[in-house]
């Protein structure tokens, strides 16, 4: 059962610090900014100052204790003279280094204890030095003159960084609202929810202490269906009974095995559901993880149809929530007729960020042709939708943010908000995978989460969030302001950046008859790639959505189950469990789709397909109470960037 893990406040690294405070600052300076960068100003200048004079000291003890060695110097002397050149070139090494990057890269700690420490190596080097020194006086004079030196350099290096870090709020905000707006860094390291015992690091150890057994096991349930058959129907037993502390060794097995499994189907998801289904030998439903997959169009288009009850879940995992999700995503809330949370959220979402009905709206996204074409590099053609991956999602990121916010991002904004692209491979592992790698991948998460943040508040966007939450019902509305901001943000960049950017590279692959997240032989082409373009242009949408059908960007989607029912080889499914339905199979059911593997924008069936959650762009939407809010900016960002690609106008200044 979940252990409960007392709350605990952390404070944020300082290099995640240095880099969130420096994304936030805002282009404009205001007047009470004015006199607080003089005042940093005179800290860098002051801190500059003490490093040059503590330099200058240390050269000229150098000098001093060279001349003051007697001309039959001994062995020690020498000895004392090499370190002392050591310690005086670790320091000013150290020095140079703080003052040309500012403090933004090393710790707070190393601001103190490394000039310190290269201090004290220059004072044991002079004391070595002088020990046969001829007179004491000059001994004296140059002893005192290191301690100064070395707490000039220590004090400089200190007053530059502190320069750079004040610890201020630039953008003089009032406690109470800077209370009111909340930290990021406190929201994405939160205490976990829902640990399992095979999830704690106690559990976490004896992965790694039975490492070779565990993969002997995994190993065993990749090469024999039967055994992965095996190790599913194990935890289903498991969930049934509680997962407890007795079930650790299996989970850290089928956690292993699912890893295992996944990889050998080069990391296609279409593959691994198919393989998984194969290995149950039915024609409708397995296990796997932690709960059912459906995988049939009659049982995904029921459950699409529904209001559905969901949890913190993810690919039938218990989701990594706050840590790798936020706790209160759309994607974990169920739809339950009437108000809901759900309801409340995704209206709010619409309202403020993305109404296709709004003037704004309308506006910016007739201005996504210009503003894609005036960034994108290289000649026209489709050519250039293949093998540049990069180049796509940044185009996609910039539009998602300017169609939401207004504002088209800098190179550096938009490479940060790629990794919600990059990152894909992330979203799918379950906690316990997170930590057996010592939470290095999470980690990473937590940072775009942040530095996502810190974007809204360089451009001076809180307002917004701040005026969303305050509309929301009383019963709903965050503790901060922050916390909606990462909830909304989270679902924007991750559906919105994420799945649209695999949709356009999806279509740059299928115009040369190739493939991207499917094997090659799940597709058929009957169309000439030279002839390609020409479809697309026929009917661009059409094109678009029998890509996608067949190369979906997101393959599935965890509601829970409302009644018990029985499955073949399963047994009963009980009320509660996680049921998986596999909309990129749904997509390919041979009773809805006549050769399913054909790729065919023509086919008369095509708006049947579930690829946004539902029957997207037909009269039937309304039929599907969770299809995608982001469906229409989707497809209006792919055709943008698609078409430009195909055919780009010269480029023009900078926006």
């Amino acid at each position: 059962k979940a252990v409960a893990r007392p709350p605990r406040p952390r404070a944020m690294p300082p290099r995640r610090k240095d880099k969130f405070q420096r994304l936030q600052e805002d282009a404009e300076v205001t007047p009470e900014e004015t006199e607080e960068d003089d005042n940093d100003m005179g800290s860098f200048c002051m801190g500059f100052a003490f490093c040059t004079v503590g330099l200058m000291f240390i050269v000229y003890i150098a000098a001093a204790a060279y001349a003051a060695l007697p001309a039959n110097a001994t062995g020690a002397s020498l000895t004392g003279l090499t370190i002392l050149v050591a310690g005086l070139v670790l320091t000013l090494c150290v020095a140079t280094t703080f003052v040309v990057l500012s403090g933004s890269v090393l710790s707070e700690c190393a601001v103190v204890t490394i000039p310190a420490a290269a201090g004290v190596v220059c004072t044991l080097a002079f004391v070595a030095a002088l020990l046969d020194f001829s007179t004491g006086r000059s001994a004296g004079a140059i002893a005192l003159f290191a301690v100064v030196s070395s707490c000039c350099a220590c004090y400089g290096c200190l007053a530059v960084q502190r320069a750079y870090n004040p610890g201020k709020n630039k953008k003089g905000w009032t406690p109470e609202r800077q209370a009111a707006w909340g930290s990021i860094f406190e929201q994405v390291t939160a205490p976990p929810d829902n640990v399992f015992p095979d999830e704690t690091w106690l559990a976490i150890l004896g992965m790694w202490l039975f490492l070779p057994i565990n993969l002997l096991g995994a190993v065993m349930g990749t090469v024999s269906d039967a055994i992965f058959v095996a190790f599913s129907v194990r935890a289903k037993d498991s969930m049934d009974t509680g997962r407890g502390w007795q079930d650790v060794y299996h989970w850290w097995r089928m956690q292993f095995t699912y890893m295992m499994r996944f990889l050998a189907t080069r990391a296609s998801r279409f593959e691994f559901f198919a393989q998984s289904l194969q290995a149950f030998e039915s024609s409708e439903y397995y296990w796997m993880n932690e709960g059912v997959w459906a995988t049939s169009y009659a049982r995904v288009d029921q459950i699409a149809r529904s209001a559905q009850d969901r949890r913190r879940a993810f690919g039938a995992f218990t989701a990594a929530t706050p840590e790798l999700f936020p706790s209160n995503i759309v994607l974990f809330m169920p739809n339950t007729p009437g108000d809901s949370e759900w309801g409340v959220i995704r209206e709010v979402l619409h309202r403020f960020f993305l109404d296709p009905k709004g003037p704004t709206y309308q506006q910016r996204v007739k201005m996504l042709p210009a503003k894609v074409g005036q960034h994108w590099e290289g000649p026209p053609g489709k050519g250039r939708l293949m093998d540049n991956s990069d180049a796509i999602a940044k185009a996609v990121a910039r539009s998602v943010f300017f169609v939401a916010f207004g504002v088209w991002v800098d190179e550096d904004e938009a490479d940060t908000l790629t990794k919600w692209w990059s990152y894909a491979a992330f979203w799918i592992l379950p906690r316990g995978i997170h930590r057996f790698a010592f939470n290095a991948a999470q980690t990473q998460v937590q940072v775009l989460r942040e530095e996502t943040v810190a974007i809204v508040r360089k451009y001076g966007l809180e307002d917004k969030f701040f005026k969303a939450n305050e509309s929301l019902p009383a019963n709903w509305r965050r503790p901060t302001a922050v916390q909606l901001a990462d909830e909304l943000l989270f679902a924007l960049c991750f559906a919105g950046i994420g799945g649209t950017s695999n949709g356009v590279i999806a279509v740059g692959k299928f115009m040369h008859g190739e493939v991207n997240g499917v094997p090659a032989e799940s597709v058929r082409f009957e169309t000439k790639a030279d002839d390609m373009v020409a479809l697309y242009r026929a009917d661009p949408e059409a094109y678009i959505k029998e890509t996608l059908r067949l190369d979906m960007p997101v393959t599935s989607a965890t509601s829970v189950v409302k009644e018990d029912f029985e499955v073949p080889n399963l047994g009963t499914v009980r009320k509660g469990t996680y049921e998986q339905y596999v909309l990129t199979l749904a997509n390919r059911d041979p009773a809805v789709f006549k050769d399913p593997t054909l790729f065919n924008p023509k086919r008369p069936e095509l708006g049947k397909a579930l690829t946004w959650n539902g029957r997207a762009f037909t009269k039937d939407e309304k039929l599907y109470p969770r299809i995608c809010p982001g469906r229409n900016l989707a497809m209006s960002i792919m055709r943008a960037v698609i078409e430009t690609a195909l055919d780009t106008p010269e480029p023009n200044a900078e926006p």
